[in-house]
């Protein structure tokens, strides 16, 4: 929640939504002192959605009030989901948006002016050789190993644990265990099924 100085003190104040909402419900923050309201992602801020965009302004908006706050929202897309499937569909969610939060819809025409002043990402492209399979036969020992290794694990557990439900939870969860190392093996390699197996191992003797 806000309180009454850090509004008093600060002339732009950041925050949730659901935040903006809850200081509005208990009268932290007034809505004739706001004097520009800015939304992002604002195309939620659809009327029959329960989301705080579009009950901050059901809520709290008043047209006809002289200290309303003006309205400025962003979006990649006023259009949420699948609405933009149809014409109709497209024009009935860009009116439900203006209408609630009492704007216009603006675009930009000229894509080309556009791109002069938005960064574009630096694209890299990096190829790689082929998989070399000459290392699967170590592959195979690995996951060969890894089978001896869970029955012997399971032998162990059976001649300690005694209780059956322990005894099933403990197995399920060696063999859990076993086919996550052997998934790693298979998808990241050997290397890689080393460094899960030191983290499994480090994280057991904590």
């Amino acid at each position: 929640m806000m309180n009454g100085m850090a509004i008093d003190q600060c002339e732009v104040l950041v925050m949730t939504p659901q935040l903006l909402l809850h200081n509005l419900r208990h009268c932290f923050i007034k809505m004739d002192r706001i004097a520009l309201l800015i939304f992002d992602e604002c195309h939620h801020a659809q009327a029959k959605k329960k989301h705080p965009y579009a009950q901050i302004m059901k809520e709290f908006y008043k047209t006809d009030t002289v200290k309303s706050p003006r309205i400025f929202g962003m979006t990649a897309s006023p259009i949420i989901g699948k609405g933009g499937s149809s014409q109709s569909n497209c024009t009935k969610y860009i009116n439900s948006l203006e209408i609630l939060l009492d704007a216009k819809v603006c675009s930009v025409e000229d894509t080309l002016e556009l791109q002069k002043v938005v960064g574009s990402p630096n694209i890299k492209v990096y190829f790689y050789d082929p998989v070399d399979h000459s290392a699967s036969s170590l592959i195979r020992t690995s996951r060969k190993k890894l089978e001896e290794l869970k029955l012997q694990c399971i032998s162990m557990i059976r001649e300690k644990v005694h209780d059956f439900n322990n005894l099933q939870k403990n197995i399920k969860g060696l063999c859990r265990l076993h086919d996550n190392l052997v998934f790693c093996l298979e998808n990241i390699g050997l290397c890689g099924a080393r460094q899960v197996s030191l983290f499994i191992y480090s994280q057991h003797c904590l």
